[in-house]
């Protein structure tokens, strides 16, 4: 991931971090906003089985969504169905593969 000082890397991974079961920061706010929203849409192949123990049904894509504001509160649903922190860590170490030499690099999964 590389480009321009100022060009959104950083929101990027951001992002990444909120949807794979990274801690809500409320720095992740733009200054002056209440509220935010990140979602991200991942094919399920791999994580069907975890899916079903959560009770969630096995579609072929997964959209994670998370909702938070300036008080560090945080919504966060799968397939549109409440869930905790814990069971969205479940599911998603499986999402992505990083590898950390000699820059790192994401790949989705």
């Amino acid at each position: 991931l590389s480009g321009e000082t100022g060009a959104g890397k950083s929101i990027i991974v951001d992002s990444l971090t909120l949807l794979l079961g990274g801690r809500y920061d409320k720095t992740f706010l733009r200054f002056c906003e209440k509220t935010g929203y990140v979602e991200g849409v991942f094919d399920s192949e791999k994580v069907k089985d975890e899916m079903a123990q959560l009770g969630l049904d096995e579609d072929d894509t997964l959209v994670v969504t998370r909702n938070f504001n300036a008080e560090g509160r945080n919504d966060i649903r799968l397939n549109g169905r409440s869930v905790t922190l814990s069971m969205l860590r479940k599911i998603t170490p499986n999402f992505i593969f990083l590898v950390l030499f000699p820059m790192a690099v994401f790949t989705l999964i």
